[in-house]
């Protein structure tokens, strides 16, 4: 009790309590150990014996290396490091060569990595990674649709594939038939997240005339605020013959991908169903783009015809799903466009749009309505779970978008 007959709150630091929501979802998304953690322990033990000192702490000299373990450090460390450090030249060659050629992309240069360095733990990457563990992302997309709680989730920094193309000769004749698999390992769990992943028997062929690889939407958005690995492994088809004894690598390694001016962007999880078709009219083709990139990203590339009703009315009422789950990375605020390509049996075609505006939570739905097809479109749009913290950071662009709105490229 003050003299004043008034009560106050003692002055000094506030206590700020946090919700167990963030910290609990966090949690959920921790990774286990993996199978071969003790193998690698026990690696690590082995050679530290020989170091003195952990093998990250290692600056790649013998110096103070016992002179006994200096041939197996020469032989089993370095000349695998010097074999990498090769590697990677070669590589930053050919990129410079082609960027003196007349092609119109400038190519830019990235990390190479061997698939399965040896040994491993003098690189620390491969174990950050976990690149051992062959699993699929088990953390999937719109985990954070609602509002509420005691955060408010901003944007983040996201990658977005558009496009992968083969940019060298064809060697192996005039087509390849290409499988294999390409994924992206990032911070939320360092597993697989495919954008390419084909069998053998699905094979895709690309020519001199078309030499894009068709990528696949990743499972959820790619985290890019710190590095990611690329791993690819991809395999030439053999030319009639069934036997994968025939087959060519094409490439198998992976890269490590650093981005400083990533976007800070949210993940739009689209789905397309075709309800209406008239006998004849198929879905041919979903393309969606983002503000501020020409390039589009192909959702989906086969047409998804409608059975014609077995009670011999016209068209069909039932829905078919054209595009289950495809995850586009769009900047706050910025336009979404998904653009659907409408096909006839007499090979016409029409095009046509539907325009949505990113935000951080919540869903939208679209309906592009035609005398032959009705295609709904829904749109959900969730963030990382990266949350706002005004103490921390007074960068409110995660949440309201850019400030100069979106841009007007259409």
């Amino acid at each position: 009790m003050e003299p004043d007959g008034e009560e106050r709150s003692p002055i000094g630091p506030k206590v700020v309590h946090l919700d167990l929501e963030l910290f609990s979802k966090v949690e959920a998304t921790s990774p286990p150990e993996d199978p071969d953690e003790q193998e690698y322990k026990a690696h690590v033990a082995f050679w530290e014996s020989i170091l003195g000192f952990h093998p990250r702490h290692w600056t790649w000299t013998t110096d103070q290396v016992s002179e006994c373990y200096r041939s197996l450090i020469e032989e089993d460390v370095l000349r695998n490091a010097a074999k990498y450090r090769k590697e990677d030249d070669d590589y930053c060659k050919r990129i410079q060569e082609l960027n003196k050629t007349s092609s119109p992309f400038l190519f830019t240069t990235v990390d190479i990595l061997p698939h399965s360095p040896s040994p491993r733990c003098f690189h620390t990457w491969h174990r950050q990674f976990r690149m051992t563990n062959t699993n699929p992302t088990s953390v999937g997309s719109m985990r954070f649709t609602q509002t509420g709680g005691a955060y408010e989730y901003t944007s983040s920094q996201l990658l977005q594939f558009f496009s992968m193309r083969f940019a060298g000769d064809f060697s192996h004749g005039q087509r390849m038939s290409i499988y294999g698999f390409m994924a992206v390992r990032d911070e939320v769990d360092q597993l697989r997240n495919y954008i390419f992943n084909r069998p053998r028997e699905h094979a895709q062929e690309i020519t001199a005339d078309s030499p894009d690889l068709l990528l696949t939407p990743p499972t959820r958005g790619i985290s890019a605020p710190h590095d990611v690995v690329v791993e690819y492994s991809l395999k030439v088809k053999g030319n009639g013959c069934d036997d994968t004894k025939d087959d060519e690598e094409f490439i198998d390694g992976c890269f490590m991908f650093r981005e400083d001016s990533g976007c800070w962007a949210v993940e739009a999880t689209v789905e397309v169903n075709v309800k209406r078709a008239m006998p004849g009219c198929s879905l041919s083709m979903v393309a969606a783009s983002t503000c501020g990139y020409e390039e589009e990203i192909t959702l989906c590339d086969r047409s998804a015809p409608m059975e014609e009703p077995k009670d011999g009315s016209s068209g069909s009422s039932s829905s078919v799903t054209a595009v289950a789950h495809a995850v586009v990375a769009v900047e706050v605020g910025y336009y979404l466009k998904l653009r659907f390509e409408i096909g006839t049996d007499d090979a016409r075609k029409s095009s046509h749009e539907l325009l949505f505006t990113a935000q951080r939570h919540g869903s939208n739905k679209g309906t592009v309505v035609g005398r032959m097809f009705k295609v709904e479109a829904k749109v959900t749009w969730s963030t990382m779970g990266l949350p706002f913290l005004p103490i921390f950071d007074s960068n409110k662009r995660g949440l309201l978008g850019d400030p100069d709105g979106p841009c007007l490229m259409w």
